[in-house]
């Protein structure tokens, strides 16, 4: 019941901190209609591949972008075809993040990672 308490608990984390970029990107870019709209403005050179989007840091990759806040925390996020996020479970727990402890950054790690690994299972678009 533990193991399943912090996998809760690393979704919500993963959650939270995806919704805390989603509006801080929109503050500074009011006309984006998703966040995997930024990949589109890399792509169409209207803003860099790298950068800053107020308190995040940002860099695009393939089909997603890695956001890091001014404290440190590390989101990396696939986005599907349509838009949607991809949430890749068992690369999130095979990281460093797979305790409460971890999630609240009491050693130190703050990655929370979407990306998709190989055939460890089926992504989750939500």
């Amino acid at each position: 019941m533990e193991r399943v308490g912090a996998a809760r608990d690393l979704v919500l984390g993963y959650v939270h901190a995806l919704n805390a970029i989603d509006e801080a990107v929109r503050v500074v870019l009011p006309s984006l209609e998703r966040l995997a709209d930024v990949l589109g403005l890399a792509r169409s050179h209207r803003i860099s591949r790298s950068g800053h989007i107020g308190a995040y840091s940002y860099m695009i990759h393939g089909a997603g972008c890695r956001f890091v806040s001014d404290n440190g925390t590390e989101v990396d996020v696939d986005f599907a075809a349509d838009g949607g996020d991809v949430f890749e479970g068992s690369r999130a727990v095979t990281g460093c993040l797979t305790s409460k402890a971890h999630l609240a950054g009491e050693d130190g790690c703050h990655r929370l990672s979407a990306r998709c690994c190989p055939a460890a299972c089926t992504p989750v678009v939500y």
